[in-house]
């Protein structure tokens, strides 16, 4: 229930939350450096689905959307 968790704390709504867990604090994501995989999975991925970025994350496994759009690539 994010807009209970924004409740308790300030100066943020239940959006902000969301997205900053999702994004960020979730303990399942990937903070690894990319592999050389991901980094061919993501190319490979955006040239079929273009900038949707939710859907391409759908790929690679632990990697948020946020990370997949400020993806390693290099």
């Amino acid at each position: 229930n994010w807009k209970a968790i924004a409740a308790l704390v300030p100066n943020r709504n239940s959006k902000q939350c969301r997205e900053r867990w999702t994004a960020q604090l979730n303990p399942d994501l990937t903070r690894d450096e990319w592999t050389a995989e991901e980094d061919a999975t993501l190319i490979h991925m955006q040239s079929i689905h273009g900038n949707l970025w939710a859907k391409i994350s759908t790929f690679l496994p632990g990697r948020s959307s946020n990370a997949v759009k400020n993806g390693s690539i290099g």
